[in-house]
């Protein structure tokens, strides 16, 4: 047998979370748009490479799980985003990325 159809209670519990993730994600997109004009101001976004990452992906309920409960791939797919100069911008890359690696790859 499937999951369980959630409950009217449980339902409205899954929008306030996803509403909640959806606002940290916003605030989080600010504040690194303010890191990224000081770069700019102070005249070294040209020499910067940024990196945001997190250590594991969010469920938000998919599959009725939340946080990193699961090894699947909502909660193991990891968000990674990088500004180096130089490099075009909106560039897609779906292959895994290993944190070990990542120090050493952004100095080399």
């Amino acid at each position: 047998p499937g999951p369980k159809e959630p409950t009217p209670g449980q339902r409205a519990r899954l929008r306030a979370l996803r509403r909640a993730y959806r606002a940290m994600i916003a605030c989080l997109d600010e504040q690194i748009g303010l890191v990224l004009d000081q770069l700019e101001a102070a005249g070294l976004a040209e020499r910067t490479a940024v990196a945001f990452l997190s250590d594991h992906g969010e469920m938000l309920g998919d599959r009725f799980a939340i946080q990193k409960s699961v090894p699947w791939r909502d909660s193991v797919h990891v968000p990674l985003a990088l500004r180096v100069p130089g490099a075009p911008a909106g560039l897609v890359c779906e292959s895994p990325v290993e944190h070990s690696d990542l120090a050493a790859t952004l100095l080399d």
